[in-house]
Parts: C-alpha cells; sequence; structure tokens
C-alpha cells in the first residue's frame, strides 16, 4: 500500500484486517485504516478559515 501511494498511483487505500468480519460479529470492535494521500490539497480547501501569510 505505502509502494503504491509513494508512486503517486492510489489516491486513497482502505485497510480491513483479515478477521475484521469475525471479530464485529463476536462482539468485538475491530478498526479500519484509511490512508488519504492528496498532495494537491491546499490549506484553504481543509481549512476556509486558513489565510496564507
Amino acid at each position: 500500500m505505502d509502494t503504491r501511494m509513494d508512486a503517486g498511483l492510489d489516491t486513497f487505500a482502505l485497510d480491513i484486517p483479515p478477521e475484521f468480519q469475525r471479530d464485529l460479529l463476536i462482539g468485538r470492535r475491530p478498526t479500519i485504516q484509511l490512508n488519504v494521500d492528496e498532495p494537491g490539497v491546499r490549506p484553504q480547501r481543509l481549512y476556509p478559515d486558513h489565510r496564507e501569510r
């Protein structure tokens, strides 16, 4: 996943552990991870009140 994102091939990657469904069905609280790599996002898009100085 990191290699593809570093190469600019992917912008988003969702990592779901192998036992996610099993853990969920038996009452555990498994987690997932969303990786976002968007180099073109400027601070103004993320934080509308942000102003460059």
